[in-house]
């Protein structure tokens, strides 16, 4: 009989142990502050460019310069055309004098089954 007795002992204490253990965390996690990690964003794949020639006024706007600049590259005729001429419509570099408007933005990019390339693009007007 003692044997049984002291065997009720040993589980009592060994639940016992489990519970204060329980006990412990979670009360550290209701208490505790949290402490949130975010994980840092992955980076940017690299992005593939092609070299465009895009077109600049020289400096006293009787020809055109030609100048090579990277462009993000694009999947498609189409898609590659609108990266350059969006490339074109954007800010002129430094040193370099656009001829296209301010607020010029491209309505529709068209290319034929010839070839043929077509661009429509409207100067939006600032009030």
């Amino acid at each position: 009989m003692k044997s049984t007795r002291w065997l009720q002992i040993a589980i009592l204490l060994v639940a016992l142990g489990i519970l204060a253990v329980v006990a412990t965390t979670v009360v550290e996690r209701l208490a505790g502050p949290r402490e949130t990690t975010t994980p840092a964003p992955a980076p940017a794949p690299p992005t593939a460019h092609i070299t465009a020639t895009l077109f600049y006024a020289s400096p006293d706007g009787q020809s055109l310069r030609a100048v090579r600049q990277e462009v993000p590259f694009a999947d498609g005729v189409v898609a590659q055309g609108r990266q350059i001429i969006a490339a074109q419509l954007a800010a002129a570099p430094a040193g370099q004098i656009s001829t296209i408007p301010a607020g010029t933005h491209l309505l529709a990019f068209y290319v034929t089954e010839r070839g043929d390339a077509f661009v429509d693009d409207s100067l939006i007007k600032q009030p």
